[in-house]
């Protein structure tokens, strides 16, 4: 969820509770409320201000309810054609073929890939975490090989280039004997 929707969605939360609070207390018999809104609608200004802030909750409240139902498109890439039709794959898919050719080298314990479709290929960010005692020059190299032929050998892609960023190398864990 964005940290917009989270805003506002925290916002209505208070405005709905509030407003549930208040409607409850008047319903057992406090006035106050009743007395003050009249008050607030007789005069000119404030009716100003109340129609503005309702605007903007109804336009906060629209807002939510279309990010709700609208879904983030799964982009695809496009394999192949023939005469019978179109071959693609989905990033999600090429994603988790990343992964599973990332793991086959020594060392890596953690993969996170970000893909991008350029023109002449597939563009990868690889952000990798290494285990302790992995040579990384040599590693992050055999990665990038690996990684480029797998994509071709199995989904037919065309690998531009691939960027490797190690973000952690874990420690080694020492048991203590005591």
């Amino acid at each position: 969820m964005k940290l917009l929707n989270k805003i506002l969605t925290l916002i209505f939360y208070l405005i709905i509770g509030i407003i549930s609070l208040i409607t409850l207390l008047m319903t057992l018999g406090w006035t106050t409320p009743l007395q003050y809104l009249n008050e607030v609608f007789n005069a000119f200004n404030t009716r100003w201000i109340i129609g503005v802030t309702a605007a903007l909750v109804l336009i906060g409240a629209l807002y939510l309810l279309v990010s709700a139902f609208l879904r983030d498109p799964v982009f695809n890439v496009k394999i192949t054609s023939n005469e019978t039709g179109e071959i693609s794959i989905t990033m999600p898919a090429v994603e988790a073929l990343v992964k599973k050719a990332a793991f086959q080298i020594k060392g890596v314990k953690e993969v996170k890939p970000l893909i991008k479709h350029t023109g002449d290929g597939i563009a990868l960010f690889l952000k990798v975490s290494m285990q302790p005692g992995t040579i990384i020059p040599q590693s992050a190299e055999e990665l990038q090989t690996l990684v480029k032929e797998y994509l071709d050998q199995v989904a037919g892609l065309s690998v531009a280039e691939i960027k490797v960023l190690i973000t952690h190398v874990s420690q080694e864990s020492k048991s203590r004997v005591d």
